[in-house]
């Protein structure tokens, strides 16, 4: 359920602007659709860059994505 998925993400995001040091990583998995440029752009605002990651072992097919954020900035 990506909508759900979305949200989890969302709030994950909220947590670690709340709690993460300066210069700290955050690591999200979500799937890609239509919202995925929107929730990286809320990431860029909060870190100096932004990692998209589709590891080898994902299959091809699959939408799942992982967006790192490092470099955390207070």
């Amino acid at each position: 359920d990506q909508a759900r998925s979305l949200h989890l993400c969302e709030l994950a995001l909220d947590v670690a602007i709340r709690f993460l040091r300066p210069k700290g990583a955050f690591v999200v998995k979500l799937f890609h659709s239509g919202e995925f440029n929107s929730y990286r752009d809320q990431m860029k605002a909060h870190f100096d860059k932004i990692d998209v990651v589709k590891p080898k072992a994902t299959r091809q097919i699959s939408k799942e994505i992982f967006l790192v954020g490092l470099g955390f900035k207070r």
